[in-house]
């Protein structure tokens, strides 16, 4: 983990629309290992001054705070992520819904209940129910409900 945080942190810090355009990598094909990048990102923090190299750590524990509470919160705005959503409403509504929300709430209850009476058959319009039971689990992964 500690790793994953230097190298983001490099990351963050050496990324060019931040002022530095030197890449801390060779254009070779071979890449350097762990140990080696971090030995190169190292050289390039201890040659920015120390403002701006405080400026620039400031900015990316900002950066990484943000991110953590976008991935706490469940909110993260990811196409693939919604991608699959979509799909997985598709196919099986209730799953999506508690896939998005992250808990059991009524939406997931409202939408498990439709597709269930959908998928009993019970009723001559089984089928309505179970387009219901798609299009609300659609408007809860879009936020319109």
């Amino acid at each position: 983990m500690k790793r994953i945080l230097i190298l983001f942190l490099a990351f963050v810090l050496l990324n060019p629309a931040y002022g530095v355009s030197v890449s801390p990598f060779p254009n070779d094909k071979t890449e350097p290992s762990v140990s080696e990048a971090a030995r190169i990102i190292i050289n390039e923090l201890s040659s920015i001054p120390a403002p701006e190299r405080k400026k620039r750590f400031r900015e990316a524990r900002k950066a990484i705070k943000e991110y953590k509470k976008a991935q706490r919160s469940g909110k993260q705005d990811g196409d693939t992520e919604t991608l699959v959503l979509v799909v997985l409403a598709i196919l099986i509504p209730p799953l999506a819904v508690y896939l998005h929300e992250r808990e059991l709430n009524s939406k997931f209850w409202i939408t498990l209940l439709l597709f269930l009476l959908g998928l009993a058959g019970a009723f001559f319009f089984s089928w309505f129910l179970i387009f219901v039971s798609i299009v609300f689990a659609l408007l809860v992964i879009f936020g319109a409900v």
